[in-house]
């Protein structure tokens, strides 16, 4: 896949996902944040980007957001993929009585499955 940008604000289509076999347009999504805007899974099956209320994973068989909804994850701070798993590493900020946490978690089944935390 081949990854387009042009972040003009108002822009809806300021990131295209391209096949670069066919040409084809798969994706597009407007400006939301900085960059890395997407994040990739080691096989290319999925890949995601962090929105203001969790992780927004979508899968590459048909570019729809994985379980139609995104992964809520209050207070998220970032996330980074596994380099030989679908496996997520994220972190939550601290807020009040909230601790921050950092987890790991696998991809199954259209969930996000904890395999461990850290408070």
């Amino acid at each position: 896949y081949l990854v387009t940008t042009s972040a003009r604000p108002g822009n809806s289509e300021a990131f295209i996902i391209w096949d670069v076999i066919t040409g084809q347009k798969k994706r597009s999504f407007p400006v939301e944040q900085g960059s890395p805007y997407f994040k990739w899974s080691f096989q290319d099956n999925y890949f995601a980007r962090q929105g203001p209320d969790g992780i927004y994973m979508y899968d590459t068989e048909s570019f729809q957001l994985v379980d139609k909804k995104p992964f809520r994850i209050p207070l998220l701070a970032d996330f980074e993929w596994s380099p030989t798993d679908d496996h997520i590493a994220y972190w939550t900020a601290e807020e009040g009585n909230v601790a921050a946490r950092l987890v790991l978690a696998k991809v199954k089944d259209a969930k996000l499955e904890e395999i461990r935390s850290k408070v």
